[in-house]
């Protein structure tokens, strides 16, 4: 199986748990819109090529599953020592400083 074809997985999977969270979470603050698992597939296509993807994606899988609707859509997320999803976020910042993204400097 190919790599992409592995992201493809992850990312539909992601996609349809975030707007389960959404569903869960309703109503939802108005700067996150609506949830569309095919649009948030097309969204994070772009991101198959990072090669800290499959961290970023267990990270942002953590938030999902872990944190309450009012942790979850706070704009401030907790990623200090002892947050639910701290461990997960060490690693993907590992990742990133082996493999800068296109936008840090």
């Amino acid at each position: 199986m190919s790599i992409e074809a592995d992201a493809d997985v992850y990312v539909g999977t992601y996609c349809e748990n975030r707007c389960a969270k959404y569903d869960e979470c309703a109503p939802i603050p108005e700067q996150f819109g609506e949830c569309s698992v095919s649009s948030c597939i097309e969204e994070l296509t772009d991101e198959f090529d990072d090669p800290c993807f499959a961290e970023w994606d267990e990270f942002r899988r953590c938030l999902i599953e872990r944190e309450t609707c009012d942790e979850y859509f706070d704009m401030n997320i907790q990623t200090h020592p002892g947050s639910i999803c701290h461990d997960l976020f060490v690693v993907f910042s590992e990742c990133r400083s082996e493999h800068p993204g296109p936008t840090d400097d």
